[in-house]
């Protein structure tokens, strides 16, 4: 069953897709996973750990591959690109946001958000400006992440993640490492930018608070995916 959006124009389409890693005992994290992505859109997958979230996150940025099915991106099966077709991808078309912020501790904040605009030969310091501002960090662009907050950290790895201005984001527990106040307002940005610039955003949570912001919320059960109802 697919659950697709109200929108139309479709990126990202898994079609059955399973994930079975391999043992002594094979393990199934996900199973024959139907799911549309439509760009632009904003979506919260929630679940119990081992339920088969970060698998699903690995497969979109095709850091892993699938067992079964199909990943098709703009009606182009991901499944047979090559490595550096799928790093190319990556590097292009991905923003990653993680839960431990991942600030290179030697770089100051600008360095660290410049970094991927570096790695594809881009520079926009308009939009770096226009980004740190609207994320209240604009004075502390040239401190190191050992010097401001944990939610100045968050606040950079977003815009570090959304200043090439890729198609989509990949968040995992975003919130995770912040309080409830300073999480929701760094979702609160990062739901804004993501419709500012149209990038398509799949956020995976335990908060509800944070999934509510997004525009679809799916629930992953032992591998398998429902509405969260």
């Amino acid at each position: 069953m697919n659950y697709v959006s109200s929108t139309t124009q479709s990126f990202i389409k898994l079609d059955k897709i399973s994930k079975t890693y391999p043992g002594a005992v094979p393990v199934t994290a996900l199973k024959k996973i139907d799911l549309v992505i439509t760009a632009g859109e904003r979506l919260a997958l929630l679940g119990k750990s081992g339920s088969g979230k970060s698998t699903l996150l690995n497969l979109l940025a095709l850091i892993d591959k699938p067992s079964r099915g199909h990943l098709l991106i703009d009606n182009r099966d991901a499944t047979t690109f090559s490595e550096k077709e799928a790093t190319s991808y990556r590097r292009r078309d991905i923003g990653f946001i993680f839960q431990f912020f991942n600030l290179l501790p030697t770089l100051t904040l600008r360095e660290n958000i410049t970094l991927p605009m570096e790695l594809l030969a881009q520079k926009d310091d308009t939009l770096l400006k226009s980004l740190s501002r609207e994320a209240g960090i604009e004075n502390k662009l040239d401190r190191y992440p050992e010097e401001v907050s944990g939610g100045e950290q968050q606040r950079a790895a977003v815009i570090r993640a959304l200043v090439k201005k890729p198609r989509l984001i990949l968040a995992d527990e975003p919130t995770g490492n912040l309080d409830l106040d300073t999480g929701l307002h760094i979702v609160g940005l990062m739901n804004e930018i993501c419709k500012t610039f149209g990038t398509a955003l799949v956020m995976v949570t335990h908060s509800p608070d944070a999934a509510d912001t997004c525009g679809r919320r799916l629930r992953i059960v032992d591998g398998c995916l429902f509405p969260d109802d």
